[in-house]
């Protein structure tokens, strides 16, 4: 998924990285994630209050899924949505229910501080979280 071009329009491409082979490929994001792959998804434009449905549907399902990883890039951002922040925490119950994980990469301080404060830090598991750094 990837959140640009002409205002909020989403376009539905990904990058993933198959588990066993190491190989990566960008392409166009699966309806449902995969065990067998880490799905990395950058989210570009606002991710403010309108454009959480936009986000919601570009969003591939783990329903079916076993043990999916879903990667979602936030670098750049200071702040998120309170309702952005409710779909991520319902997207990372359902990785979790699946038996998955998600990672928010790309966190700067302000952000990692709101995190904090609205639980979702806590819903995530240790490491889930990385900061953003100078260095790609």
């Amino acid at each position: 998924m990837a959140m640009g071009g002409s205002g909020d329009d989403p376009r539905r491409r990904s990058l993933s990285r198959r588990r066993l082979s190491g190989r990566a490929a960008v392409g166009c994001l699966q309806e449902q994630v995969s065990g067998s792959v880490v799905t990395i998804l950058d989210a570009y434009g606002s991710l403010f209050f309108a454009a959480g449905p936009k986000l919601k549907e570009s969003l591939s399902s783990a329903d079916g899924a076993h043990c999916p990883v879903v990667v979602l890039r936030l670098r750049g951002r200071e702040n998120l949505h309170t309702a952005t922040i409710a779909l991520i925490r319902e997207y990372a119950t359902e990785l979790t229910a699946a038996g998955g994980r998600l990672y928010l990469a790309g966190v700067g301080p302000e952000m990692e501080d709101q995190l904090c404060r609205t639980g979702l830090l806590e819903l995530l598991e240790p490491g889930a979280v990385v900061r953003a750094t100078d260095e790609l």
